[in-house]
């Protein structure tokens, strides 16, 4: 999974890697807040990934 939880305050966020920045050479991750909930934030964690994953399969498919 691509994807974790992190926690600031009484907040917990998904955090999702997001590709590699062209221009820098950096990782991008992408913070998306999931409330006070770790178990929320693990879900959602999870969702995103995958539909991040799912995304980048079918942006490499040729001719779909």
């Amino acid at each position: 999974m691509a994807g974790h939880v992190a926690r600031k305050g009484n907040r917990w966020y998904a955090v999702v890697y997001d590709g590699t920045d062209a221009p820098t050479g950096r990782q991008r991750r992408r913070w998306h807040p999931a409330g006070t909930d770790r178990q929320t934030a693990e879900a959602l964690a999870h969702q995103l990934a995958t539909s991040t994953a799912e995304r980048r399969r079918a942006e490499r498919r040729p001719g779909l």
